[in-house]
């Protein structure tokens, strides 16, 4: 069976409520069904690479897929990206050495992504932490000098652990904010080890800097706008008869 795998459960929110997954029991966040007619599997692993690193482990021991397809949202570290377009990686590398890239291999998965409408093909780049403020992604743009690049915190090793295994796999990643978009750096802050994100360290913070709630309120409707994206072209992907 296909596994879909991404961070956070608001990143597939709207898969799970259109097609009507059901979450699974026992040990791990999932949730079963069929998308496009395909019966899947979907997890979330959390956030960070130490959490998607033991969260890819334990789908590869539990459910024994065919195939990955990893999912959810990424920050631009291009200027012509927007918010809401979809990125289809073919490298993966770290911020720490962008230079040192992990290509993704070619499969039936990978072919499906790459001819979704719209899509942009390039490199997605994995740190450590949220990059929150614009001055940073742009000072890491510069750097790296890439056409069509995101920053996320999960892909690296998600990839690595695929490719490890020898399964086929594919990576998109929608945008959640532009180039020159800063974030809240609460954000950081609210992020707990095992990779889940602090809801009430969040909600405190906003009785310290009020206006934080309006920035969360636009961040979650963009969320929303990301998750309707990454629903259309995980159908599409499903849907779609291999060549």
């Amino acid at each position: 069976m296909l596994s879909v795998v991404a961070a956070l459960p608001e990143e597939v929110r709207d898969l799970r409520r259109r097609h009507g997954l059901r979450r699974r029991a026992g040990s791990g966040a999932g949730w079963r069904g069929r998308v496009a007619g395909r019966p899947i599997n979907l997890s979330c692993t959390g956030v960070g690479m130490p959490a998607a690193r033991a969260g890819v482990a334990a789908i590869l021991d539990r459910d024994a897929p065919a195939a990955l397809i990893f999912v959810g949202l990424g920050g631009a570290l291009s200027a012509d990206l927007s918010v809401g377009d979809l990125l289809v990686a073919e490298h993966v590398a770290l911020v720490e050495d962008p230079a040192r890239s992990l290509s993704i291999p070619a499969s039936s998965w990978q072919s499906r992504a790459l001819a979704l409408s719209g899509a942009r093909v390039g490199t997605v780049l994995t740190g450590r932490r949220i990059l929150s403020t614009a001055a940073e992604k742009l000072e890491l743009a510069s750097r790296i000098e890439q056409q069509n690049a995101t920053i996320d915190m999960e892909s690296y090793a998600w990839a690595t652990a695929a490719s490890e295994a020898g399964l086929p796999f594919a990576l998109l990643r929608i945008v959640s904010d532009r180039l020159a978009d800063d974030l809240p750096p609460e954000l950081n802050r609210a992020l707990a080890p095992d990779g889940s994100l602090s809801r009430v360290g969040l909600l405190g913070a906003t009785f310290r800097r009020p206006r934080l709630m309006l920035e969360l309120l636009e961040l979650r409707d963009r969320v929303g706008q990301c998750s309707r994206a990454l629903e259309q072209a995980l159908a599409s992907i499903l849907g779609r008869e291999s060549r």
